[in-house]
């Protein structure tokens, strides 16, 4: 009986198919036939000796390498490397497309929310309890660099663009012209990822492990952050009839740049300068996301009307910032609510130059997407709130203007020191280290409620020790000058 073979195991076996024929192309043009001869002699020799266990493979397998160049080892690893790099990348893609269409052939494609609502729906709870049971979810993961992480955000760029290639691929109508040009774009990421250094030849510092940490925030978190609570929302509605807004239950942490127990080299400025990276990353996205909101929301008063409240806002701000009324240059004076996106993008750069007339914090960017939100649905837009005001609304709850938490991290035994040297100076009669963990803990909470100060700039305190001071000053500093919600 012939094999069935279902649909997205055959979509992936093609792709993976094509791929490793458009990297036998490319090590052609960059290597020549020879090359490529001995990496596909390898794959072969490979496979056989997966599939068959034979010893004769492996002699032939080690023979083979031992007759390579230096240069030919080296090269013949890359193309396996950027063919498992394609591989995984057609993985990836099949999963998306499997979970975007429910195309399982066979297997149980229920919604990823299913099994779990199901059972919660049996509990019967109220509107009321799913609300206060929402409110009380966090969920935050938190990131970390690893030392020996070498791969660059350029290769990440070149995978993301070739797996979107493939999603278009995919998902979208092409004719047969379409799908040469679409195969041609594959194979020239492929060329120009084999013409990239893979990994960095130089050691990686901390401000290169911010920079990459961010790549995932960035390209990843903050694009599906609206599909995900989406998603949620959806399921809520269907398995337990509950149709109010879902609060911001996700939000991220990161090690990165804050972790000194781990890492000898994060300073104190470092730590700093991760903060501010993370600001400015998070408030340019935002200018990018008010720029596609511009675009569509051209709602005009002449057509439906608009809340009092929100026109009294934009001639108080045009004022203040010096905005000529009259001077609408490509929008259509009517507009009002791209008059309101133009004075928010403006508030926007000025907080981050820190200049007058900006935003003190999230909350102040969110009162003004509030008011754009409640005149479109008191005037007919409530389908646009919800496709292109509310999915930004959702990243600013979550990201806030400090983008991810940065836990400031300290090897324990360097805060038990200092907190025992602080007290010796303030009072040698204390003897903190001898103290039992629930004798430190009551004092301790004695001294944080106490306002009288421990230390001042004059105190005799060595340097580890004035160190771990600074870094609460660092934690007091990101809360009063980034946001309440970006140090831990």
């Amino acid at each position: 009986m012939e094999k069935i073979i279902s649909k997205p195991y055959e979509r992936l076996r093609n792709n993976i198919k094509e791929l490793g024929f458009l990297l036998g192309e490319v090590l052609i043009e960059q290597e020549g036939i020879k090359l490529y001869d001995k990496v596909e002699k390898l794959r072969a020799l490979t496979k056989e000796l997966r599939s068959q266990n034979k010893g004769n493979s492996s002699r032939k397998i080690r023979a083979l390498i031992k007759r390579l160049s230096l240069k030919e080892s080296y090269s013949i690893i890359r193309a396996f490397s950027i063919y498992f790099i394609l591989v995984n990348a057609a993985d990836e893609v099949n999963r998306i497309i499997k979970h975007k269409t429910g195309d399982e052939s066979g297997i149980d494609s229920e919604d990823f929310y299913g099994n779990s609502f199901k059972e919660i729906k049996q509990l019967k709870l109220s509107n009321n309890q799913i609300e206060r049971i929402l409110g009380s979810i966090e969920i935050t993961p938190v990131f970390t660099a690893h030392p020996t992480e070498a791969v660059r955000q350029t290769i990440l760029r070149k995978i993301l663009k070739i797996s979107n290639l493939l999603l278009n691929k995919e998902l979208n109508y092409h004719t047969d012209e379409g799908l040469e040009k679409l195969k041609e774009e594959i194979k020239t990421q492929i060329t120009v990822l084999w013409q990239t250094n893979e990994i960095r030849f130089y050691k990686i510092s901390v401000e290169d492990e911010i920079i990459n940490g961010l790549f995932f925030f960035k390209k990843v978190f903050y694009e599906i952050l609206p599909d995900f609570y989406n998603d949620l929302s959806k399921a809520l509605k269907y398995y337990l009839n509950y149709s109010s807004d879902v609060p911001a239950i996700l939000k991220f942490g990161s090690w990165i740049g804050g972790d000194r127990d781990g890492h000898p080299y994060v300073t104190e400025e470092i730590t700093k300068q991760a903060f501010e990276i993370h600001r400015k990353e998070i408030i340019n996205l935002y200018t990018q996301e008010l720029n596609k909101i511009y675009e569509e929301l051209s709602t005009s008063v002449r057509v439906k009307g608009a809340n009092r409240k929100l026109i009294k806002s934009i001639v108080k701000e045009e004022r203040e910032l010096g905005i000529n009324p009259s001077d609408t240059k490509l929008r259509e004076k009517s507009e009002i609510y791209r008059s309101k996106l133009h004075l928010i993008y403006k508030k926007l750069e000025n907080t981050l130059i820190e200049g007058e007339y900006g935003y003190k914090n999230a909350g102040e960017l969110m009162d003004d997407l509030d008011l754009i939100t409640e005149s479109l649905n008191a005037n007919e837009g409530k389908l646009i709130v919800e496709n292109f005001v509310n999915p930004f609304k959702i990243k600013v709850k979550t990201f806030g203007f400090h983008f991810v938490k940065l836990d400031i991290r300290q090897h324990a035994d360097l805060l038990r020191e200092t907190i025992a040297e602080i007290l010796q100076n303030s009072d040698p009669s204390i003897g903190y280290s001898k103290l039992s963990e629930k004798e430190k803990t009551e004092l301790i909470s004695k001294e944080i409620l106490n306002p009288r100060p421990l230390t001042n700039r004059f105190s005799k305190i060595t340097d580890s020790s004035r160190r771990i001071i600074n870094e609460f000053g660092l934690i007091l500093w990101a809360k009063r000058d980034i946001s309440v919600d970006s140090a831990g």
